[in-house]
């Protein structure tokens, strides 16, 4: 990774702290469901600034084990999330069964394919699946009951759009690159600089949910 590459890769990992600020200051605006969309920007932020200051300040050569902690707690606060904003489509014993699966497929995957030391594709993958899954399902509850007048002002419709844009791309861009025999050093970097562009997107994205937050209905 040349140096041009690393900046944009550390703003992209760095971009996290904008809409974490910006909920932090719109606390008290914020109900229920975005508080926990709040609680996902500080994780996120806690976990770059981890992941960071462990490789760069103490020097240790493999932070991966952050992210099989990351990518559950992130999971759970998605979950209930969507738990809540689609309580008129699915009950809240499907949304209990869907974590409690994600959870075990998630530590069976952690002991017996891939441990602390390797990065956890296979949990990210199916997290992503069933984040589109849950945009997907918010986007057909919205068109079956009717959006907001100003939907644009909606702040689960920001949501919903950031991760379906961004982890329909990622999985996409993840299955390409696998699937190329051809994996030379300036694919897998187009394709890194690709994924910290996605990341940007979908904090701004965040930045959106968040500043509507007056408008939740």
């Amino acid at each position: 990774m040349d140096a041009n590459d690393l900046i944009f890769t550390r703003i992209s990992q760095a971009s996290i702290i904008i809409p974490t600020v910006i909920a932090l200051i719109r606390w008290r605006l914020l109900n229920d469901q975005l508080r926990l969309l709040a609680w996902v920007l500080i994780v996120s932020s806690l976990t770059e600034i981890c992941a960071f200051t462990l490789v760069e300040g103490f020097k240790v050569s493999n932070n991966l084990f952050l992210y099989h902690f990351y990518i559950i707690v992130l999971f759970v606060l998605v979950n209930r999330i969507y738990k809540r904003t689609l309580k008129e489509l699915y009950s809240g014993v499907t949304a209990n069964w869907i974590l409690f699966i994600f959870l075990v497929f998630a530590l069976i995957n952690t002991v017996g394919f891939q441990p602390f030391q390797v990065f956890n594709s296979n949990v990210i993958v199916v997290a992503g699946m069933l984040f589109i899954f849950y945009s997907l399902s918010y986007f057909y509850h919205r068109l079956t009951v009717g959006f907001m007048e100003k939907w644009y002002q909606e702040p689960l419709f920001w949501l919903s759009s950031g991760l379906l844009i961004h982890y329909s791309s990622t999985l996409m861009l993840f299955f390409a690159v696998n699937f190329m025999l051809d994996k030379s050093s300036a694919l897998i970097g187009v394709s890194w600089m690709l994924n910290a562009g996605l990341n940007v997107l979908l904090n701004l994205f965040y930045v959106l949910a968040i500043l509507n937050s007056k408008n939740y209905e």
